[in-house]
Formats: structure tokens, C-alpha cells, sequence
């Protein structure tokens, strides 16, 4: 290939296309040095911009080095390049040219001390006493791998597995749909030279979200390895994207998704399936929410991965496959890192797709940079998800990465400074407009310069992403920052008391009209009575007062202190959100108790001025007025303790099946109340009528009209208190719940309620 087929006219605004005119002059390069012997570098150097050509001279010398330095070459030294190029004079040499040097002659086995480097380019003896204190001569620093695999073909017969079509190609391997002769079943086979340890870091994974592998097969006199895994056949999510960008995004829509799947699938002669219920569910979401949902999915399968000490750390379209039904799934482990293989090391392999690495990351990448590979975890992954996510909902990525800036050390230290500046507010506003609630705060987070203000783990990242998808839990667990829900969490105390108190006085004070006006008759003039009567309800107000306070306290003191930003122990953390499921329980049993003894207190206080009746009246009376009260003060304080308490003391690190055993009983009870809530008005009016009949005293229709009234009120707020709770109950549910899909979360504590009660 010549010069005058590359790609040239370069936009400086465009940072992907000075990596596409890059590519093609590395690629030329080598294609030149398989067809000729020692190519001239400069046929393949871009004349311009200054920052391209400089790039590109660096890439164009490692790979000669590495072809130079192979048996029977004509090798050379840096020096005789700098001779050639003047940009490579005095103090210019890149480091990461100095260590391709080094690792090109150990390669070829020579004995090289470490103090020949320092001599020879003493302006750099910082940066390679890092690079050269590491055993790195198995890695190459070059953006291409000189050691092309073999090219195969379809229909050819490699070992065991005849070639049907091409899957993808790569920098390292090309995968190809294969048929296993010997088990007369389809695979995908990455043919690839025989390094690293992918196949091992695979083999310890078993997960829905990442692709099975199968096994490997070495076919040493070629130097080859074929690692045989299970065959998706949906594409890439790079296809996707590419689809996506093709489709005005007024009309991108879960179908969006399918469609692409579908001509993945037409072009290999296979058909959609008919009867996937994640098809069906895919095809009623929004573009946003379908990619959310991918995101989530993904983000789970690298918790799994984590959890097993393994770090993807090269997350891109182009490594997602997506199955027929649409389920992503995660490939590629070529440069992943396990904790648990011998011999392995952050370090090996080291590498990755710049545009979705996180600040730290290319950090490690840059031999200027004294960043260790060892140093990162698994919240690089999370930084590439987050990135892949952006690119598949606005089109582009969040960052500009616009050209290259010169030499390696140099263009990544720009990417570098871009990253930690965060996302620009003009890139946040090509988001589309209508994204779940939520997704974009999440994606910020995720994208966040420093790791330590992103998500602590991937399952919390993947739990972020649901509830993006859960409408209802979301405005529980993300209340706006300024309303009647952050004013209760603001004042906690006070607003319980409010609801505790409020029904009970009204109630109250009905009673003791009722009292009055029917059953203490001219006694009710007596001062002496009345005083009497406010004592004691003074009293037991007092007394129900503090112990529902001491019950309520720690949970109280637990929210003010979450508030503050305060961290709390998880495990305590749980209890108290447990604890606060039951506070509405404690608090009317204690009020309840008080109304049931303020009966026989009072008969005891005014049993000169009461018969017998009279006294089975009051109990009666006592009794039922407390019923509406406490089942309406139950309402009012489960509605907030569901709907603000709870939520507040949720804790992000993850889930706690306990919660969901709590909130099925509160599920349960909730309906158990609103029997009682719904019948105690008729039975008041029932009591009072055969109260009439029995003493033949004519029944006060004011008296019976405030009851009855009263009654229906407050049990028909008992029953939209009811209803509302049970509602935030199953927003919750599906929200907490482990594993629970997102897609069919509206009626998440319906299917949670039966679900329980079958296993029970």
C-alpha cells in the first residue's frame, strides 16, 4: 500500500479520525514489511498536523524495531532513528520508544544492564527507572502486535472446527462462527497467538452476562490457540450503535435494538425468535430505557467477574455480544487481570480502547506517569460502562478527545486533564431529553474523575441503573431535594408527633362531646367532672407521648444523622430500617392501650356520678373511638415511615433479603388494619342505636352525625393511605429485591407477596 491510499485531511476536530488515519498507516506499515524487506518509514509518516506525524513516527519505529530484531533482521538503535528523524534528537526519544528498544532486544535474547539505558538517555532516567524496575519483556508497547496471526479463511479446517463465517477481526485474534466436528455444535473460535491467560480468567466465570467458554486447544507448531466458547449470535453492541446512529432519535426505541439483533441474525441466515418474553419486554421500552436496562445488565456481569479478583478493564461496543432475545454479554477478557492466576499481573498484557478508559487507567498507560497498573480496581470498569452507556444514548462520548497531541506521554496526559475536568455541562445537554429519572446523575457519578467519588462497587453502579427503571422507587429512594418529603426527614420528630397526635386529638375530643352530651348528661356542667376528665387525658397523652418517643428515637437520631452525611454501620443501619417498618405497629398498640385504660380510669374517678350501664357505655364508646383513632394514627405514620424514613435509611451498599421479609409482613397487616378501619364506623353506629333501644333514651342525631361523619372520613383516608402504602411497598419491593428484573417491576410486590407464599 502507498502513501497516496492512506486516508489523509485530517479534521482536528474529529480526535476519532487522527486515530483512524493512525490506524491506517500502522496497518499499511506492516503490510509493507510482509511484502518487502525494510520499508521505508517515511512513505508512511502523514506530513501534517505536527502532533500526528509525531504520533505516528513513534508507532511506525516499534513496529520496525520489532520486525528489525527478529532472527536474520538488520537491527537497529534509537540513535540511528534519531540520525533519520530530528524530532527524535536530543532530549525527544519517548520513554515508551527507549522501552520498546529494551524489549525488542530481550526478545532476541540479549543480556541488557539496565545502567546502559540510564547512559544513554539521562533526561528520562525517572521515567525508566519505573518502566525497566519491571519484568515487562514479555509486553510490547507498540499500538499494533507485530506477530500477525495466520490468516484463515471460511471453509477452511483449522484442528477440530471447520470455519462457516467471520464474527470480527482484531488487533490480537479473529473469531470466526465455527462448527465443532467432534461434538457437531456451533461455537464461535478466536484464533489468536498463544499469550496471556484469557482462557483461564474466562474459565473461572459463570454468568448469564458473560460468554461461556468452552475450552481452548494449542496448536504449537504454528503457535496458535483456538479458544472455543458459546457461539451469540446478535452481533456487537458496536452494531447496535452504529444501527442506532443511522435512526432519527425521535424514533430509537427498544425496537431500535431489535431491529439491529434481527439483520445480525438475517445476514448469518438465521430468524428472530418467537416466543422471547425479553424480546416482548424490550420492545415496549424507550431507546433510553432499553440501554439502561443493557448497562445494568453488563454492570451485574462485572460485580461477578470482581467478586472472583478479575478486572475486564478493556469494556467497549465492540466487546458486548448480544444474544437473539436480546441479552448482552460480556467478551474479551484478552487483557483482563486475575488475582487468582499464577504468574499473572496487572501489568501483563496491560492495554485497553483509550476512549473509554478512566483518568487512572491511562494513567498506568502512560510511561511519564508513575501509576502502576497494580493500583487500579474494578471502578475502571465502571468508568468504561458509564462511557459506553453516554456514546450509546447521545451518539458520541461524553468526552472530546479531540487529536493527538504529540508524542504517546503527551496525547494521554491530554485525555488525562480532559477526564478530570469532568463532563462538560454541553455534553450532559445531548443527552436525550427524555431519560429515566435519574440515568443521568448515575452516569455523572459513574464518571467521576476521582474513583473515589464514583460507586464503591459494580453492584451498586448495576443497582443505580435499575432503579433508573423503577419510576416509583426511584422518587422513594431520590426524593427532590426540595419538598414535604425533605422537609420530614428534615424534622423527623416533629412530623411523627404530628401524625401520632393529630387523630387522636380530634377523635379525643369528639369523645368527649359524646361523653357529654350522652352519657355524663348534668353531670357534664360539674367543673369538678371536666377537670377531671382533661387530667387524666392529660396524663395518658403524656405517658403515650414517651414511650412512642423512646420507640422512635434511634431511628429518628439515625436519620438526622444520614442527613448530616454521617456513615453509619450497615449492619446497624438494617435494623434501624427494619426497626422504623414497625415503629406504626408500636405506636398503636401504645395509644390503643392508653384509650382501652382511660375507660376504667374514668369510671374509677366518677363512679359516684355513674351506674352500671352507664359505665359498659363508657368502655363501649372508649373502645370504639379508639379503634378510628389508632387505625387512622397507624395509616399516618406507616404513609411516612414507608414513603420517607424507610427510603432515607436505605443503605446504597447493596441488598438485604431481611428488608423484604419485613416489608411483606407490613404488606400483610396494612390490610388487616383497613378491616378495622372500614368496619368500626358501622359498628359505632350499631352500638349506638342498641344503646338507645336499650335505655329508651332518645340517640342525639348531632352526636350520631359527627360519628358516623367522622367515621367515614377517616376510613375513607384510611383506605387511600392504604392504598398508597402498598403501592410504595411495591416500588420498594422490586427495588430491593435481589436479582429482581426491572422490566417487570409494577406489580414487584404482588408477584414478591405470591412468590412467598408459595415457598412457605
Amino acid at each position: 500500500m502507498t502513501d497516496t491510499t492512506v486516508r489523509s485531511g485530517l479534521n482536528e476536530d474529529d480526535g476519532q479520525q487522527a486515530w483512524d488515519v493512525l490506524s491506517d498507516r500502522l496497518e499499511a506499515f506492516i503490510m509493507a514489511w510482509e511484502e518487502e524487506t525494510a520499508p521505508a518509514i517515511e512513505r508512511f509518516l502523514p506530513s501534517e498536523p505536527p502532533e500526528l506525524r509525531a504520533m505516528a513516527l513513534v508507532e511506525l519505529v516499534k513496529v520496525d524495531l520489532e520486525y528489525r530484531w527478529k532472527p536474520g533482521g538488520q537491527p537497529k538503535r534509537l540513535e540511528d532513528y534519531a540520525k533519520q528523524f530530528d524530532e527524535l534528537a536530543g532530549a525527544g526519544m519517548p520513554c515508551d520508544l527507549i522501552y520498546e528498544e529494551y524489549h525488542v532486544r530481550k526478545q532476541a535474547g540479549e543480556t541488557i544492564a539496565t545502567r546502559e539505558y540510564f547512559d544513554r538517555f539521562p533526561h528520562q532516567t525517572a521515567e525508566l527507572g519505573r518502566l525497566l524496575g519491571i519484568d515487562k519483556a514479555q509486553t510490547t508497547s507498540a499500538l499494533f502486535p507485530v506477530d500477525r496471526v495466520k490468516e484463515f479463511g471460511v471453509g477452511d479446517q483449522v484442528d477440530d472446527f471447520e470455519l462457516i463465517g467471520r464474527l470480527g477481526r482484531g488487533a490480537f485474534a479473529t473469531v470466526f462462527l465455527a462448527r465443532q466436528r467432534s461434538m457437531q455444535r456451533l461455537v464461535a473460535l478466536k484464533i489468536s497467538s498463544d499469550r496471556g491467560t484469557e482462557p483461564q480468567t474466562m474459565a473461572q466465570l459463570d454468568h448469564p452476562h458473560i460468554v461461556r467458554v468452552f475450552d481452548q486447544r494449542r496448536l504449537p507448531d504454528s503457535k496458535l490457540r483456538l479458544l472455543y466458547m458459546q457461539y451469540v449470535a446478535g452481533g456487537t453492541l458496536q452494531v447496535v450503535a452504529d444501527y442506532a446512529r443511522q435512526t432519527p432519535e425521535s424514533e430509537r426505541n427498544g425496537r431500535t435494538l431489535l431491529r439491529a439483533i434481527d439483520l445480525c441474525l438475517e445476514g448469518r441466515g438465521e430468524t428472530p425468535p418467537t416466543d422471547s418474553l425479553n424480546r416482548q419486554r424490550l420492545s415496549h421500552l424507550s431507546w433510553s430505557e432499553a440501554i439502561c436496562w443493557i448497562g445494568a445488565r453488563l454492570a451485574h456481569a462485572l460485580d461477578y467477574a470482581h467478586g472472583r479478583g478479575v478486572l475486564h478493564r478493556d469494556v467497549k461496543p465492540a466487546n458486548v455480544l448480544i444474544s437473539a432475545d436480546g441479552s448482552p454479554k460480556l467478551v474479551d477478557f484478552n487483557i483482563s487481570f486475575s488475582s487468582k492466576l499464577d504468574g499473572a499481573t496487572p501489568a501483563a498484557y496491560f492495554g485497553g480502547s483509550l476512549a473509554y478508559m478512566s483518568p487512572e487507567q491511562l494513567e498506568a498507560c502512560n510511561p511519564s506517569h508513575p501509576r502502576e497498573a497494580a493500583e487500579l480496581d474494578g471502578r475502571i470498569d465502571q468508568y468504561s460502562v458509564a462511557v459506553m452507556l453516554w456514546e450509546l444514548l447521545a451518539g458520541r462520548r461524553p468526552f472530546l478527545d479531540n487529536g493527538i497531541r504529540g508524542d504517546w506521554s503527551t496525547t494521554l496526559t491530554s485525555m488525562v486533564e480532559e477526564r478530570r475536568r469532568g463532563v462538560d455541562p454541553a455534553r450532559l445537554a445531548e443527552l436525550p431529553r427524555r431519560l429515566p429519572h435519574g440515568l443521568a446523575d448515575v452516569l455523572q457519578t459513574a464518571l467521576s474523575p476521582e474513583a473515589e467519588d464514583r460507586y464503591a462497587s459494580m453492584g451498586e453502579f448495576a443497582r443505580q441503573l435499575e432503579l433508573c427503571l423503577q419510576p416509583a422507587a426511584q422518587r422513594l429512594l431520590r426524593p427532590p431535594r426540595r419538598g414535604w418529603r425533605q422537609l420530614v426527614r428534615s424534622f423527623p420528630l416533629t412530623s411523627l408527633l404530628t401524625a401520632g397526635l393529630l387523630p387522636n386529638v380530634v377523635f379525643s375530643v369528639l369523645n368527649f362531646y359524646y361523653n357529654i352530651q350522652d352519657i355524663f348528661g348534668q353531670e357534664s356542667q360539674d367543673i369538678l367532672t371536666r377537670s377531671r376528665v382533661l387530667l387524666y387525658n392529660g396524663i395518658m397523652y403524656a405517658v403515650a407521648i414517651t414511650v412512642c418517643v423512646a420507640a422512635a428515637l434511634p431511628v429518628l437520631r439515625a436519620v438526622a444523622a444520614l442527613r448530616r452525611g454521617e456513615r453509619l454501620n450497615i449492619e446497624r443501619q438494617g435494623q434501624l430500617r427494619r426497626r422504623v417498618l414497625v415503629v406504626g405497629d408500636q405506636v398503636t398498640l401504645v395509644i390503643f392501650a392508653t384509650w382501652l385504660t382511660s375507660a376504667p380510669i374514668f369510671y374509677f374517678a366518677l363512679r359516684d356520678k355513674l351506674d352500671g350501664f352507664e359505665a359498659i357505655h363508657l368502655l363501649t364508646s372508649q373502645t370504639l373511638f379508639g379503634l378510628i383513632s389508632v387505625t387512622l394514627t397507624f395509616f399516618m405514620l406507616t404513609f411516612l415511615n414507608v414513603r420517607v424514613l424507610f427510603p432515607a435509611l436505605v443503605a446504597p451498599e447493596g441488598r438485604d433479603l431481611r428488608d423484604l421479609e419485613v416489608l411483606l409482613g407490613l404488606g400483610r397487616r396494612v390490610w388487616g388494619y383497613m378491616i378495622i378501619a372500614g368496619a368500626t364506623p358501622f359498628l359505632c353506629v350499631i352500638v349506638l342505636v342498641f344503646v338507645s333501644l336499650v335505655t329508651g333514651d332518645n340517640l342525639k342525631t348531632g352526636v350520631l352525625g359527627v360519628l358516623g361523619l367522622g367515621g367515614l372520613i377517616s376510613s375513607g383516608l384510611c383506605f387511600w393511605l392504604a392504598l398508597s402504602i402498598r403501592n410504595d411497598l411495591g416500588a420498594l419491593a422490586g427495588a430491593l429485591s435481589p436479582g429482581g428484573d426491572p422490566l417487570s417491576s409494577s406489580e414487584a410486590f404482588d408477584s414478591f407477596l405470591a412468590g412467598t407464599s408459595r415457598r412457605s
